[in-house]
């Protein structure tokens, strides 16, 4: 399985958006800064959660 592009991540936790739910595109609802933002976030949230749930290799 290919990891997801930063467009996939956006739009799928866009997807989870009231304006997606209203049926507002995401092109559309991306326009609003406080929307980018929030979306970017989650993104960001996320990438972080994953980061630190890795168990980092033994060095010897």
């Amino acid at each position: 399985m290919q990891p997801e592009t930063t467009d996939q991540t956006l739009r799928r936790h866009y997807a989870k958006t009231a304006l997606a739910k209203m049926g507002i595109p995401f092109e559309r609802g991306m326009e609003s800064k406080a929307v980018r933002i929030a979306v970017e976030g989650a993104a960001r949230a996320e990438a972080q959660r994953a980061a630190r749930d890795v168990p980092m290799r033994d060095a010897a």
